[in-house]
């Protein structure tokens, strides 16, 4: 009887910690020359990490269907992390990198035009 009474305890333990904010599935992005990569699909509230696995400085930025800026992350350098929490409608979004850099040529580089960017659907 003892040990029935402590699983049962035990279970509403963990069935109450499942809506914890800090337990939310985590969300990574990938970014690197020239793309974005992640999941298609995100929960509406999550902790994100930002990664950039490439040679030149990167941004995220997030946007809805109709253009409008919901996210805009810090400049992030070759090979640094930032964990950052989003809590985005469900809905349709685009990831992207907008930054336009300088070669050592002379020439812009376009990191939008280049092809970073990403669909991105937040699901209930």
């Amino acid at each position: 009887m003892r040990l029935m009474i402590l699983g049962v305890a035990a279970a509403v333990m963990v069935s109450a910690c499942g809506g914890s904010p800090d337990l939310l599935p985590e969300h990574e992005v990938d970014m690197f020359e020239f793309g974005i990569q992640s999941k298609a699909e995100w929960t509406p509230a999550a902790p994100v990490t930002l990664t950039n696995s490439g040679e030149f400085s990167h941004t995220l930025v997030i946007t809805r269907d109709d253009g409008g800026v919901v996210f805009a992350s810090d400049v992030i350098g070759p090979g640094e992390t930032a964990t950052v929490r989003l809590d985005l409608e469900p809905g349709e979004y685009e990831l992207s990198c907008r930054l336009v850099a300088q070669t050592e040529g002379g020439d812009l580089v376009d990191h939008f035009e280049e092809g970073m960017r990403a669909d991105l659907t937040i699901v209930e």
